[in-house]
């Protein structure tokens, strides 16, 4: 298939609107689905002179002032190329589209259910729509970027999304916290109940922290027990709060499963503790094994019956 001999647009997340309109001709117009389901035009055959298209619909949309836009590329036979970029959930979509107009004799077999309308020729300028990141690739990138096991979002996505994420919170003046949270004595949970009750344990903590988080913050599984915690517009004691809330869960769920269950935190600011991502990560991984020496040196001092407040003259003793 020849580039040339079609118009193609390709668009997906982050768009203005999600039904979007695209002028073919003065009476006749195509628009999309919803942004979140791929668009059920596909391509079966192409020459100069005929295209031959499943479900196609007419369809209206709201979008005035776009359907102006590429009414205007369509009859000039301009190119408009599109851009790819990743948003912050790890989806590719389209920041332009790529559109090349040709007049094209257009066969579409219309099919709905057992209904067939078939050899609908129409003559004059033509408009194919093809979605191009469908809902399989889609899924493909979202596995692609997502922790099979927890759902949450994995080593790469971190490597490759969260940089961006800190040159555009350091142009805008925002802040944000990064926060490591690794699973005490998870070797032991694995060694005297097995890798099933390991593997479920690790789940409940992603259910709870994508529980207690909000929409616009991200959870990563940095690799074994250890959890990355990523809030924007946040302070170092609003991400505390939120690990809070998140213990008082953790304990609920333990004595469901009839374990003993507790997480480690070390939380880093950007850009107080540091500009870079691996920055951040040295030192919220510093402060995560502070954290983890302390809750077990207050553990020990409980079996030895003294309160934690009792701990500072311990060592002064």
């Amino acid at each position: 298939m020849q580039a040339s001999h079609t118009l193609s647009v390709t668009f997906m997340s982050d768009m203005p609107s999600k039904n979007l309109v695209f002028g073919m001709a003065e009476t006749y117009e195509f628009s999309t689905r919803k942004k979140s389901l791929a668009f059920d035009m596909i391509l079966h055959h192409f020459n100069r002179t005929c295209v031959i298209m499943k479900y196609c619909k007419r369809m209206v949309g709201t979008n005035c002032l776009l359907s102006a836009q590429l009414r205007v590329i369509l009859t000039s036979g301009q190119t408009w190329q599109a851009v790819m970029r990743m948003n912050r959930h790890g989806k590719w979509y389209a920041a332009g589209f790529t559109v090349i107009s040709m007049l094209l004799s257009l066969q579409l077999e219309y099919s709905v259910w057992d209904f067939r309308y078939s050899h609908l020729l129409m003559t004059g300028l033509s408009l194919t729509i093809i979605w191009l990141l469908g809902l399989g690739y889609d899924r493909a990138m979202n596995l692609a970027v997502r922790d099979d096991l927890t759902r949450a979002y994995n080593r790469r996505f971190l490597n490759h999304y969260i940089p961006s994420l800190l040159v555009r919170a350091a142009k805008k003046g925002e802040t944000l916290t990064l926060t490591i949270l690794d699973c005490d004595d998870f070797k032991k949970i694995n060694d005297e109940n097995g890798h099933h009750t390991g593997d479920t344990v690790l789940q409940g903590i992603a259910r709870l922290m994508i529980k207690h988080i909000r929409h616009e913050d991200l959870l990563v599984r940095l690799g074994g027990d250890e959890f990355v915690l990523i809030t924007r517009h946040s302070t170092y004691n609003s991400t505390l709060t939120v690990i809070d809330r998140l213990r008082q869960e953790l304990d609920i769920l333990a004595r469901e499963m009839n374990l003993s269950l507790s997480v480690s935190a070390g939380t880093a600011v950007f850009p107080d503790d540091g500009h870079r991502l691996e920055d951040l990560i040295r030192m919220a991984d510093f402060r995560m094994y502070q954290s983890k020496l302390m809750r077990k040196e207050t553990a020990a001092y409980a079996s030895l019956g003294l309160s934690v407040d009792q701990e500072p003259r311990m060592k002064q003793a």
